[in-house]
């Protein structure tokens, strides 16, 4: 970002935007990759798609960086996919992925399931290096971001609950708790306010114990396809898997976030038949989620809150397409053996 300072805003901007086109289009050739297809042709007819994709166009809008986390996870699972060798460009990829985001570093946990030794190595020397060069060039922004602006965005994140965080925790306080959110409209200048609450309010610790117990029960349903999923055959669905579970644990997980909602996408196309109907729901559902504001001006409890969660609701979707493939297939292949 430091590099654009040097021009005006008007033309940073637009040097910002075309960046992001450019990876936009770069992604859309590896998402045609991953559902089975292949040449600029097909890329061409399919990049409005990528790039009419809600969450795409926020990033776009907002000049969010979050197409850069999909070019990481598109690079890495490239890694899974046949056996190919490419660590080079998914370690660069990945990197700059958890420059980004910082979230993506917890990706690499799938290498050791997938024994992928060499890349997991390359992966943890490149961010020892990173992070330790930035601790030392620059040890005060270092301390600052970690220990003072990382804990007080949680906590701000934690008190206060919007209608665009799609993290598991922020939709069960919408639901559980009296909320009073502020959003704005058509007109940016406007602040609307909306107060829903519950029949039965529930207290904040039982809403994150209810949180955590989903999220634990999902992390054990992820690991027991790990140790027993064919990673040679689907082992890219399965960090795709992975990817899409990172959306779920952690607050403030914003609208922008979901664009790697996309290779989960490609990877089910990819398998034919009802899978690609769970695609389709699922991209429609994500298209929903720009009514967000909408839907908080004019539903009531519950139905406001149940409506906002659509990108939520798409996670589960798309995770629950991929465990049922693999785990069936997987164990349809041990009966064949």
């Amino acid at each position: 970002y430091q590099a654009l300072t040097v021009l005006r805003f008007s033309p940073a901007m637009w040097v910002w935007l075309l960046i992001q086109l450019l990876a936009a289009y770069m992604a859309t050739h590896l998402l045609v990759r991953v559902a089975g297809g292949s040449g600029h042709k097909l890329t061409l007819a399919l990049f409005p798609f990528t790039v009419t994709f809600g969450p795409t166009f926020l990033n776009l809008t907002i000049g969010q960086n979050g197409l850069f986390v999909l070019l990481a996870a598109l690079f890495v699972g490239q890694c899974f996919r046949e056996n190919r060798r490419r660590g080079v460009a998914a370690v660069t990829a990945y990197i700059i992925g958890v420059a980004a985001k910082i979230y993506p570093v917890t990706w690499a946990v799938m290498l050791p399931f997938a024994r992928r030794w060499r890349l997991c190595v390359i992966m943890v020397t490149a961010f020892v290096i990173t992070f330790g060069a930035m601790a030392y060039f620059y040890p005060v922004a270092n301390h600052d971001y970690w220990f003072d602006y990382l804990l007080q965005r949680g906590r701000e994140v934690t008190s206060d609950v919007s209608v665009d965080d799609q993290s598991l925790s922020a939709w069960l306080h919408l639901l559980g708790r009296t909320n009073r959110i502020s959003f704005r409209g058509l007109d940016t200048g406007t602040l609307h306010e909306a107060v829903w609450q519950p029949w039965l309010e529930l207290s904040s610790g039982t809403l994150r114990a209810i949180a955590l117990a989903v999220l634990l029960g999902l992390a054990a349903l992820i690991l027991a396809l790990y140790l027993r999923g064919d990673m040679e055959r689907y082992g890219e669905g399965m960090f795709y898997l992975l990817v899409l579970f990172t959306l779920l644990p952690l607050p403030h997980m914003e609208r922008y976030n979901h664009v790697t909602l996309l290779p989960a996408m490609a990877w089910l196309w990819a398998q034919g038949g009802r899978y690609r109907l769970l695609t389709l729901i699922a991209y429609c559902l994500v298209g929903l989620s720009r009514l967000n504001h909408l839907w908080a001006l004019i539903l009531p409890w519950p139905a406001g809150p149940l409506a906002t969660g659509t990108c939520l609701y798409s996670v589960f979707i798309l995770a629950a397409g991929i465990v049922r493939l693999v785990w069936t297939r997987s164990g349809a292949y041990e009966r064949g053996a």
